[in-house]
């Protein structure tokens, strides 16, 4: 919720959330969010399957790609990419390219690059007497997205997010759409 919001700088509109349980209770959930801007985010999570961090943007022009775990960069496949002998190229030398940091990762692999940048920004927002982002508005608002989604879990329908982050449900037609 937090990474859709930032990469899109959009807010939620809507949410609908479903819950299954595949080998424990309420291990998987697909979470549908439509954002303010026209974004739809689809998301899926689950103790039952692959471990995998993964995002995927798709636009018109091209799919950005990465992996948390996997990856040493982010790829991004034009709309327009040639044939698999060409991608593999790109890949390739995409990685090539990608080595020092590679270096880096593999000796200490839990070292994520987030958190000294973020630490950084919140040491200089603290410096200067400036705000810092996220603040606690932008954790209530995902907070409010959560709850909206566990109530659209709950009850199975689409949940409209307001304003001010009020949550109200709505049912969905035979085709999906909204009633």
């Amino acid at each position: 919720v937090d990474l859709a919001r930032f990469l899109t700088g959009a807010e939620v509109a809507t949410v609908f959330a479903e819950v299954r349980s595949t080998r424990t209770e309420q291990d998987t959930a697909l979470l549908q969010m439509a954002l303010t801007n026209g974004v739809m985010v689809h998301s899926m999570f689950s103790l039952s399957a692959v471990d995998e961090d993964r995002l995927e943007v798709y636009g018109t022009d091209a799919k950005l790609t990465v992996d948390r775990y996997r990856s040493l960069r982010v790829e991004a496949l034009p709309a327009t990419a040639g044939g698999t002998v060409g991608l593999a190229v790109a890949r390739f030398l995409g990685e090539r390219a990608a080595l020092p940091y590679a270096l880096r990762k593999s000796r200490a692999p839990l070292n994520d690059p987030s958190f000294p940048a973020a630490l950084e920004a919140f040491v200089r927002s603290v410096r200067s007497g400036s705000a810092a982002s996220p603040d606690v508005t932008d954790g209530l608002r995902s907070v409010a997205v959560i709850e909206a989604a566990e109530l659209s879990a709950r009850t199975g329908r689409v949940v409209s997010l307001g304003a001010d982050a009020e949550a109200t449900s709505m049912s969905l037609g035979p085709a999906g759409d909204l009633a």
